[in-house]
């Protein structure tokens, strides 16, 4: 809890920092694509820097693959947990009426306490879920340095010998079998359970010996060791973080695209309910019991919004993968970036900046939707890269393990494979640890904040009714009022209808009973009936009703009638409309009205019946909608936001902890005095490389 509590606070702290450091970054990546393009740098050492590259891009996929992959399974695994906790609230109304048994007649206090623990039940398991999901990715980090990455030859720079020798041994080995299948993520989540044990043990040796960083930076080493290891530290956390940055932009992104469907999602339900129980009205579901359609209907919705779950979290899975591959593709194309310039050489660019980001909340949401046209097609570019090109690598690189290679070379590959896991444990640790625990928090203040704002929006919506409802009861609503203000906008001045009402107003203006009777008769059927026997009721609609009950039964021709007595102006034409769908609905039955037909043609039918009255309801709900959903769901965006930012700021922190280039001195060969190292010629390294992606 307290890891928790701690990177809440540092994102925090460093949320404007990191927008400073991300410029500074891309500023100097700027800087080095300049540098590239204009200095004419040796071809060896671009080559080492490639074939390096390449190596280090492998070994941070294959890593973050493992991480992100158990990462995510078990984010899926307690999300589904989560939709537990859903049960008693989408089953409220039949909880509610069994407990009512015991607790009282009011379903009120029971609905609302079931609400209230599911909500606090759900939270427990939002906080359960986050450490589980962090633990996983340790599990994954530990799993790619074990299994994919165990062999040290991985990270061999192999000669051109070499790799021409294994280009022979590729023709006569067979294609690797696509072992994938529907039921990937319970085989996945099976080997991490049995290779956690092991995890755990290992974990416990590492903090029974922890690394002595200081130690290390108290070193004395000569100014050749501090050149290699300032060399190396920029190949490996640049690549290492520009990969991580990369990947966590385009999980982040995707993630945002599926929030805006999982809320369209919620209100899916509700067509999905109403179909459903049109279906269960049909004749061969009359003898089911009420209770059990209604469990019918919920367990549809849970399972309408687990099936858009899981497609999020698999489209993440796969954005996390072509992030890493446009990186990938980046960095291997341009390899000089990633050489080490100095101070002079820097002088030659420092007018070269890169162009300022745009920061805020709406940037953000402009971005996310520019992405999606990228990402597509990017995700295509790397499926067929996977299909193809990318069998073909790891192919080659079997077939290099199995060469000789020198002891020399060996030793380099240990130090490159043991500073890459450094490197990669540290930043991954920082960026999922501040994703998740952030992540949790978002989780935790949407949740607070829908229900907060759902029983406030219902509680604001009760009290106007409420109100109303007393006012009317009362009989202190001015309706003789509103309806003249209503005729004055819409009713043409000839209307003799319009007349009438102005005469009516009149006589109601003076007459308190009456306008008492007018408020109550909203509320009370007796009133109503009383007040239709009024004279003064009698002298208005007893002249319409003689003009309209001809056509009565019509809806052409009542609309005909109607139009004399209406403004020819948009507003009053919708009114119009409007009023004699409103009477066509309640005088006129729709045809066929006794033949039995499916939800769909009922639907059709109506909205072809009756389109003014389907439109203004939906203009009429839009408000209600916004103020229901559209403020929480843009509090959602918000805090969305944010923690796409909490990985790439512990990214950042993570970075600002390794800039250190002693800690990448190669301590494969024992730090030796300063004199008899001064004497040693440095080593040539191999010029090879693999093929660039």
């Amino acid at each position: 809890m307290s890891q928790f509590i701690d990177s809440i606070t540092d994102v925090k702290k460093n949320y404007k920092v990191y927008d400073t450091w991300e410029q500074e970054q891309a500023d100097d990546a700027a800087k080095r694509e300049y540098l590239a393009k204009t200095l004419d740098m040796p071809k060896d050492k671009v080559e080492l820097t490639r074939a390096k590259a390449e190596t280090i891009t492998r070994a941070a996929d294959l890593l973050d693959k493992r991480s992100e992959d158990n990462c995510q399974n078990m984010e899926q695994t307690t999300g589904i947990i989560g939709l537990v906790t859903l049960l008693p609230a989408i089953f409220n109304e039949q909880i509610s009426s069994k407990l009512s048994r015991f607790v009282g007649n009011s379903k009120l206090p029971t609905s609302l306490a079931i609400t209230i623990a599911s909500f606090v039940v759900g939270l427990g398991i939002i906080l359960w879920g986050n450490s589980k999901q962090k633990e996983a990715s340790r599990v994954g980090r530990f799993q790619g340095k074990k299994h994919e990455l165990n062999d040290v030859k991985n990270f061999v720079i192999y000669t051109p010998q070499q790799i021409e020798a294994a280009k022979i041994l590729v023709k006569n080995m067979p294609d690797k079998k696509n072992t994938k299948s529907v039921m990937q993520i319970f085989q996945d989540m099976k080997q991490m359970s049995q290779d956690k044990q092991e995890y755990k043990k290992w974990l416990e040796e590492k903090l029974k010996n922890p690394e002595d960083i200081q130690k290390v930076l108290n070193t004395q080493f000569t100014p050749e060791q501090l050149a290699q290891g300032e060399e190396d530290k920029e190949i490996i956390t640049n690549i290492i973080k520009d990969i991580n940055i990369k990947a966590e932009e385009y999980c982040e992104n995707v993630e945002t695209s599926f929030e805006t469907l999982s809320f369209l999602s919620t209100l899916g339900t509700i067509p999905i309910a109403l179909g459903i129980k049109k279906l269960l009205s049909l004749k061969a579901f009359e003898r089911m019991p009420g209770e059990l359609k209604g469990i019918f209907v919920g367990f549809a919705s849970i399972l309408y919004m687990l099936g858009v779950m899981s497609v999020g979290l698999s489209e993440k899975k796969k954005a996390s993968r072509v992030g890493r591959y446009v990186k990938k593709k980046e960095i291997l194309n341009n390899p000089e970036v990633l050489m080490t310039y100095n101070d002079e050489q820097f002088k030659q660019a420092e007018n070269v900046k890169a162009p300022k980001k745009k920061q805020g909340f709406f940037a953000g949401i402009i971005d996310d939707f520019k992405f999606l046209p990228t990402y597509i097609r990017d995700r295509r570019e790397y499926f067929k890269y996977s299909q193809t090109e990318a069998k073909e690598k790891e192919k080659l690189y079997d077939a290099l393990k199995q060469t000789d290679v020198t002891q020399e070379q060996l030793t380099d590959a240990k130090h490159l494979q043991e500073k890459t896991f450094t490197t990669f444990d540290k930043i991954d640790e920082m960026s999922q640890r501040y994703s998740e625990d952030v992540e949790a928090g978002t989780e935790v203040a949407k949740s607070s904040f829908s229900m907060a704002w759902t029983i406030g929006s219902f509680a604001l919506g009760t009290l106007i009714t409420l109100g109303a409802k007393k006012k009317l009861t009362n009989g202190t609503m001015p309706v003789h009022k509103i309806v003249r203000t209503i005729s004055n906008i819409v009713l043409d001045k000839s209307s003799s209808i319009r007349q009438s009402i102005i005469d009516f107003c009149k006589k109601a203006n003076n007459d308190k009973g009456l306008k008492e009777m007018l408020s109550k008769a909203f509320v009370d059927r007796d009133v109503r009936a009383n007040l239709f026997q009024k004279r003064e009721i009698q002298e208005i609609v007893t002249p319409i009703i003689g003009e309209f009950s001809p056509n009565i039964d019509n809806v052409g021709q009542l609309g005909s009638t109607l139009e004399k007595h209406f403004r020819k102006d948009p507003v009053s034409k919708w009114f119009r409309k409007l009023a004699g769908e409103i009477i066509a609905l309640r005088y006129i039955p729709m045809e066929n009205s006794g033949a039995t037909k499916d939800i769909f043609t009922e639907l059709t039918e109506f909205c072809k019946n009756y389109p003014t009255l389907i439109k203004s309801t939906i203009v009429g709900m839009i408000p209600g909608l916004t103020l229901l959903f559209g403020i929480p769901y843009a509090f959602s965006a918000w805090l969305t936001n944010i923690q796409k930012k909490a990985g790439k700021i512990g990214i950042m922190k993570a970075v600002n902890e390794l800039d250190h280039p002693q800690l990448f001195v190669n301590q494969q060969e024992s730090a030796k005095p300063q004199a008899e190292q001064s004497q040693q010629k440095p080593r040539c390294s191999p010029t090879s490389l693999l093929p660039a992606a």
